[in-house]
């Protein structure tokens, strides 16, 4: 029979081993919880939100005793942990950066297509958005994954819990820089992925137009609209071969970026 007395004296102490333990899961959920909120998941708000929540406590869980930090008081506890939600977002908004490229470049091909015309409600946004914007962005989907940038991605985080300690974070000169280049890059390439089948629709555009000044008869606002979506789809399908190369490009970019703002190379 064990030794009552003494399982009473050591309980407490196990006990208090928690709190440490305790509060470094809190530090690493609001950490992992900041970048969550602006992560750009597949399918956005259409799909349910408990997948979300359980990865995110659960990565939590696990990355929590990798830390021994945690605030000796309330106030620096609460400090620590909206320095480390800070860290969180700005990491959260680089992904978003470098998502939204692929959005930007299709609503500028959706616009010149004439599809505005027709937009609907997206479930994922609950937005009036095209197919073409949504169809990009699911593709930008697919290479955040075949590219393995959510494997980098972890890693980033694990690591920035050794170089970046509780609390410890500040947003560098040069991470801000960082992140100012992407926000620019990745408007640059939406518009460099747009700007073949925009230019190509332009063509089409004023041909029209000529058409339609040579012959008053022509059925131009029957013909237009069925030629320009029709030609649209054409030269997408056959510019959509430039995406994966230009997207590894702005991933390149993001990486850096992200790097800058966990510190880690």
């Amino acid at each position: 029979m064990p030794d009552e007395s003494a399982l009473s004296l050591r309980l407490p102490g196990e006990m208090r081993a928690l709190g440490p333990l305790a509060g470094a899961f809190l530090v690493c959920l609001a950490r992992v919880g900041g970048l969550f909120v602006f992560f750009p998941w597949p399918g956005g708000r259409s799909t349910s939100p408990g997948p979300r929540v359980f990865l995110t406590v659960a990565l939590s869980a696990a990355l929590a005793p990798r830390l021994a930090q945690r605030p000796g008081s309330a106030e620096g506890l609460v400090g620590v942990l909206g320095a480390e939600a800070a860290l969180g977002f700005s990491a959260g908004l680089v992904l978003l950066f470098m998502m939204e490229a692929l959005a930007f470049g299709g609503h500028l091909i959706g616009l010149q297509a004439g599809f505005s015309y027709a937009s609907s409600v997206d479930p994922t946004t609950e937005a009036d958005s095209t197919v073409i914007p949504v169809m990009v962005q699911w593709l930008g989907n697919v290479l955040f994954f075949a590219a393995g940038f959510d494997r980098w991605l972890m890693k980033a985080i694990v690591v920035s819990l050794e170089t970046i300690p509780p609390g410890g974070w500040q947003l560098t000169p040069g991470a801000f820089q960082m992140v100012v280049n992407l926000f620019s890059s990745s408007l640059e390439l939406g518009v460099r992925l747009a700007l073949p089948v925009a230019g190509f629709l332009l063509l089409v555009d004023l041909t029209l137009a000529v058409v339609g000044r040579l012959n008053a008869q022509f059925p131009l606002l029957n013909v237009a609209f069925p030629l320009k979506t029709g030609l649209a789809a054409l030269a997408l399908g056959a510019t959509i071969g430039l995406v994966p190369s230009t997207y590894a490009r702005l991933m390149e970019i993001s990486a850096e970026a992200l790097g800058g703002v966990l510190r880690w190379p």
